[in-house]
């Protein structure tokens, strides 16, 4: 994990923007095509272009291909990263005199669809405050990262390609001479004239661990093969960017006087030229001029030459020949990039996975980190995301376009409340927010920023102390997470769960929650209403309400109904394990909280204290549960006699034609399969530390039901997946991928090893290697969290730390 960057556990990828595909051109139009996603269900061959020639007021043209599906909006975007308007940020577009509305689809105008070149003109609009900082901002960002007319090649890759291969081969003839080995000279060259190797072919895992190699010489120096950074990987050589202005700042006679206001003033700034000329700059209603101010005097006229402009960059080329020279130049650039290059990613590329970039000098940025908001909206008002979030779920969602509003809305909602999540948990590590409980040890504390609450992943209470301690809450975060999404999946209309993920950084793991109504404002706001508070099951209630209204969701999850006695003697039935906790907030919705076993515990590690976070996936449940309705099933129907198949035969021929009598037929088909499936449940809280009270032949069969699915995990699932990866019906690329694959198949990670034993013995040598390969990383992710917790600015350059700051 990197000093400098967040990730996100189960956080959703964002959606891609619309891409931009761009041609260069030699004249002063280029033709772009804006390609976006078209309607639901709507074929591409049927979606209709709109072709638009944007005039600018500086007299350049912009040809634009979009769909109706596009607004205006869009076409602003794209228009800010075009070399001829990139300038323009203060306008409003025109056709035929009449203003178009930003956030209003093409298709809203029917006389653009014609099937002809439209032309749509840049009208100028007034400043205000805001768009005035807007337009500083814009031109700071020009002069750090000016757009340029991109030419897609793959020729630099392949050249690139042919140079490293020839590197490869002298080094190969090299080695050939020193150890006068021509023949292994001969099949080094032979491979890599073939294919490039890979890691897995390279390195023998075996003999690492057995002691066969050593590291130090056989493995991480050896030439023909060996780990390389990414500081010593050949990067294209980037020309930089040519210096415009020295000095873009806010001046320091701002805010503008009242009468000065009144007369239109907005903004003071001080730009200094490369002519070594000190500008004052005024930002007014009506664009930029340069008044009679300087350091020491006051003067807010125009100055003998005020080179009035609307945009600062046409009043900088007329103030600054070298800026009109240079910036022309840079705009007029061509630069040629491979097509990955250009397209956007869909996560944020940490530091630590990417090549080490130029710190350059940006005022934007500066800016930014002085006055971060840490996730708070800039509008200054604090976002409800509770209230937000449970307000998608009550989204109506009967027809599909309902449904697939319901969808977008909560997605959105949830990924901005990740970001935001994000944002705060990296300023509470830097220290930049208080915590609520600040009498408390550092390690306990709490914090409420920006209506999220945020706690550490710790064992704050000792619950666990004698099992692991913080490395059982650290795994049980994750149990809680998939608990809620499995509860989601559930999708019950009056259940609600709380906005939740996880973000590990610098070695800490923070749990991010938005916040239930009332709950910190005792039980008059909110109210608890079911399971333990207390963590210990001191007390145990239940509200008859609730306990039905989350037995809906045992239903959908096979929980059992099941008896549990607290430490104070008081028996009650829970529909959930005894940990679960339900409240009532004041906004009156019931909500589920920590459903850290939704699922039972691993009978195959049985103590719960030395394996307290064994627990059996979701996924598992559900292929267990499908299997053995298909297996009751299967058995009723070799019981049935000839007469029962002839009539059923003959009902389906009668019927076949009606709709009704064909819905009605696979319900009733359906219905055994959905019967058997709803009949298995299991109790959570066998192999735990909770007192089950229900009659010994109930728990018994409870716990040997426990045993069978966990015995149908390495009997059947394992098995079966191996079974699938000799065939290559399952063929995972990297570690990550086979982690992937074994959760959907419900299986745990904690069976790495078995995995790496089985794929040894059917001479699966990728999978075993892989497997080896995860089972280190999840080993040194723990060593180095651990690390990373303990790190602190130092200027002693003798640190054990500055390992993780290179320069």
């Amino acid at each position: 994990m990197s000093t400098s960057e967040p990730s996100v556990v189960d956080q959703p990828i964002p959606n891609g923007t619309p891409q931009i595909v761009s041609e260069g051109s030699e004249q002063e139009t280029r033709r772009t095509t804006v390609k976006r996603a078209a309607a639901i269900d709507t074929p591409l061959q049927q979606v209709p272009y709109i072709v638009l020639n944007i005039e600018a007021p500086n007299g350049k043209a912009v040809k634009v291909e979009t769909t109706p599906g596009d607004a205006i909006v869009d076409i602003r975007q794209f228009l800010l990263d075009c070399p001829e308007t990139c300038d323009l940020t203060c306008y409003h577009l025109e056709y035929n005199s009449q203003p178009l509305n930003d956030y209003v689809e093409l298709g809203e105008y029917p006389e653009l669809l014609n099937g002809q070149v439209n032309t749509l003109k840049i009208v100028p609009d007034f400043y205000d405050e805001r768009l005035a900082r807007l337009h500083v901002r814009r031109l700071r960002d020009l002069l750090v990262n000016p757009p340029s007319h991109v030419v897609h090649s793959v020729v630099p890759a392949i050249e690139q390609d042919q140079q490293d291969a020839k590197a490869q081969k002298k080094k190969a003839k090299k080695k050939a001479k020193k150890t006068g080995s021509v023949e292994e000279a001969q099949q080094e060259l032979q491979v890599q004239d073939e294919l490039t190797p890979t890691l897995s072919e390279e390195l023998d895992v075996s003999a690492l661990l057995s002691g066969g190699i050593d590291a130090e010489k056989d493995f991480m120096v050896d030439e023909a093969f060996q780990f390389t950074s990414f500081n010593s990987m050949k990067k294209p050589k980037k020309e930089p960017v040519a210096e415009c202005i020295r000095n873009v700042t806010y001046s320091a006679w701002n805010p503008p006087p009242g009468n000065r206001k009144l007369r239109g003033d907005l903004l003071y700034l001080e730009i200094i030229t490369l002519e070594g000329h000190i500008l004052h700059i005024t930002s007014a209603v009506d664009g930029y001029f340069v008044n009679s101010s300087t350091s020491s005097r006051f003067d807010p006229n125009p100055a003998s030459s005020p080179y009035k402009s609307h945009t600062l960059v046409e009043l900088l080329k007329k103030a600054s020949p070298n800026f009109n020279n240079r910036f022309s130049r840079l705009l007029n650039r061509k630069t040629t990039a491979h097509p990955l290059e250009t397209t956007e990613v869909p996560r944020p590329v940490y530091d630590w996975a990417k090549e080490v970039s130029t710190h350059q000098y940006d005022w934007n940025r500066a800016e930014d980190a002085l006055l971060a908001t840490h996730g708070v909206d800039p509008r200054g008002v604090l976002r409800d995301w509770n209230d937000e979030y449970q307000g998608c779920k009550d989204l109506p969602k009967k027809s599909l376009e309902e449904k697939i509003i319901r969808d977008r809305t909560h997605y959105r909602v949830y990924t901005e409340f990740v970001d935001a999540a994000t944002r705060g948990a990296v300023a509470i590590i830097h220290g930049f927010i208080p915590p609520v409980n600040p009498l408390d040890a550092p390690r306990t504390h709490v914090f409420i920023f920006n209506n999220i609450f945020f706690s550490f992943a710790i064992d704050g209470r000792d619950q666990y102390e004698d099992c692991g301690g913080d490395k059982v809450s650290y795994q049980l975060a994750n149990h809680d997470l998939r608990g809620i999404q499995a509860l989601n999946e559930a999708d019950l209309t009056d259940l609600y769960t709380v906005a939740t993920c996880i973000v590990d950084y610098r070695g800490h793991r923070i749990l991010c929650q938005s916040i239930i109504p009332g709950i910190f404002h005792g039980e008059r706001a909110s109210k608890h209403v079911y399971g333990s508070m207390d963590h210990q099951s001191e007390t145990i209630v239940v509200n008859e309400e609730f306990h039905s209204l989350i037995g809906k969701a045992s239903e959908k999850l096979h929980i059992a109904e099941h008896s549990v006695q607290d430490k104070k003697g008081n028996i009650v039935k829970l529909n959930t394990c005894a940990d679960t906790k339900g409240i009532i907030g004041s906004d009156g919705r019931s909500y589920a909280l920590d459903l850290v076993r939704v699922t039972p515990r691993d009978a195959n590690y049985p103590d719960p204290k030395t394996h307290p976070s064994a627990v059996l996936r979701h996924e598992l449940i559900t292929t267990y549960c499908r299997h053995q309705a298909l297996e009751k099933l299967y058995k009723r129907k070799e019981e049935q006699d000839k007469d029962e198949k002839k009539k059923e035969t003959e009902t389906e021929i009668e019927g076949k034609d009606d709709p009704e009598s064909l819905r009605k037929k696979q319900e009733e088909e359906d219905a055994p399969y959905m019967k058997v499936i709803a009949s298995i449940k299991f109790n959570p809280d066998v192999f735990t530390d909770t007192k089950l009270v229900d009659d010994d032949a109930k728990i018994s069969k409870d716990k040997e039901q426990v045993h069978i699915v966990s015995k149908f995990l390495v009997d059947d699932v394992i098995p079966k997946l191996m079974t699938g990866l000799q065939n290559l019906e399952h063929s995972p690329s990297d570690s990550p991928a086979l982690a992937k694959l074994l959760h959907d198949k419900g299986v745990n990670l904690r069976y790495l090893g078995k995995i790496c034993n089985l794929a040894k013995d059917a001479k699966l040598n990728h999978i075993e290697n892989l497997s080896i390969f995860e089972m280190i990383a999840r080993a040194s992710k723990h060593v180095f969290n651990a690390v990373l917790k303990e790190v602190e600015p130092d200027r002693n350059k003798k640190s054990d730390h500055w390992f993780l700051a290179p320069t």
